[in-house]
C-alpha cells in the first residue's frame, strides 16, 4: 500500500490556501463578483415580475359570466 508523505501533502493544502487567498482578494474577480451579484438580483426581480404578469395575464383571460362552465 502506497504511503502519503505528510510533509508533501501538508505544503501542497498550504499551497492551495494560500494561492484561494489571493485570487480571492484579486481586485478583477471581486468587482466580477458583485457584478455577478447585482446580475442575479436583477433577473430573479425579472422572473417574479414575469411569473406575476403571467398570472394577471391568466386572470385576465377568465371568460367572464360563467360562458365556459355554460358551454360544457
Amino acid at each position: 500500500m502506497a504511503r502519503l508523505n505528510t510533509t508533501v501533502l501538508v505544503l501542497q493544502a498550504t499551497d492551495v490556501g494560500f494561492r484561494l487567498n489571493q485570487v480571492q482578494a484579486d481586485p478583477a474577480v471581486r468587482k466580477a463578483g458583485r457584478e455577478a451579484l447585482e446580475d442575479t438580483s436583477r433577473a430573479l426581480s425579472s422572473i417574479v415580475r414575469f411569473g406575476s404578469e403571467i398570472r394577471d395575464a391568466w386572470y385576465r383571460s377568465q371568460p367572464s359570466g360563467g360562458a365556459a362552465t355554460a358551454a360544457a
